[in-house]
């Protein structure tokens, strides 16, 4: 589980700032004054019916941040949101494009 420092706060919303897409999943990327990498995680009802499902893909998504979360660069929120394809992806699928993802935006230190 992640610090309750690196968490988002529920409901934050990222109006600005950029955003990244991916086969399994979308990035919104804002910067914060905090001085840490935030990180939260939408897997909706569309993605998984089952509780299981959107839990699992959460699960995956938290494991790709704190394996990478101390080379992530610090001072930037991230809203991580599921698409319908990271559902039939495999643990090293995601983890493979996730960190394609981060290598490709300058996202590590």
């Amino acid at each position: 589980m992640l610090n309750k420092i690196n968490r988002l706060p529920a409901r934050t919303k990222i109006k600005e700032g950029s955003k990244i897409s991916s086969r399994f999943f979308l990035i919104k990327i804002q910067s914060n004054t905090q001085g840490v990498s935030r990180f939260g995680f939408i897997v909706s009802k569309k993605i998984s019916k089952t509780a299981v499902g959107r839990n699992r893909i959460k699960r995956f998504l938290r494991i790709c941040v704190e394996k990478n979360l101390d080379d992530i660069k610090a001072g930037i929120d991230f809203l991580i949101i599921a698409k319908e394809e990271s559902v039939k992806a495999s643990f090293s699928q995601i983890f493979f494009e996730f960190n394609k993802i981060l290598n490709k935006n300058y996202l590590i230190k």
